[in-house]
């Protein structure tokens, strides 16, 4: 995709995100988001199916932007992975906010589980190897670390990642006794 349509693509996005914080995905147009980010339905249409696309490609976008962050930092344990992903996903929280009160977060769940068990046995990252199946943990671990990020994100005070990530890790020292 060049430059332009992808900044077409972006910009329906943005406008798509910004009328869904306020308004019910169900009585958002086509033609008033594709006339508030300055192209034709024309336009719209090349780049997205509909309203539901654009969630599918924010979150595709996101989890590529994860994977892309988690390559770059040195990370070493399991408790630097969650503390990762904790920061990530709360620097996203006004999006998922905006997902979770639209009844999107499932949508959410299910894309995300969808391509890091399709791109996470191709990273080579230290915490796992590239010889063997690990989908049965990788499903344990997406899933686990999500519920605690969204429950973490509906507290009124919620944890900061450093600390969430520390109190996970305590928690599975506790029940590590009990694998053998």
């Amino acid at each position: 995709m060049n430059k332009t349509a992808l900044k077409s693509k972006k910009k329906i996005m943005d406008v798509f995100f910004e009328k869904l914080a306020t308004e019910r995905i169900e009585v958002i147009t086509i033609s008033e988001i594709a006339s508030e980010a300055g192209v034709s339905r024309k336009t719209f249409y090349r780049n997205y199916a509909g309203k539901l696309t654009i969630i599918k490609f924010y979150i595709q976008e996101t989890v590529n932007k994860y994977l892309e962050d988690v390559s770059k930092e040195n990370i070493t344990s399991f408790q630097d992975v969650l503390t990762f992903y904790f920061s990530f996903w709360k620097s996203q929280s006004r999006y998922l906010e905006t997902l979770q009160n639209n009844g999107l977060l499932s949508f959410m769940f299910d894309i995300q589980r969808e391509t890091l068990l399709k791109k996470v046995p191709w990273q080579s990252f230290a915490w796992h190897t590239l010889h063997k199946d690990e989908t049965i943990i990788d499903l344990l671990i997406i899933g686990g670390i999500w519920n605690i990020f969204l429950y973490n994100l509906n507290l009124n005070n919620a944890i900061e990642p450093e600390v969430l990530a520390q109190k996970v890790i305590d928690d599975l020292k506790v029940y590590i006794k009990y694998l053998n």
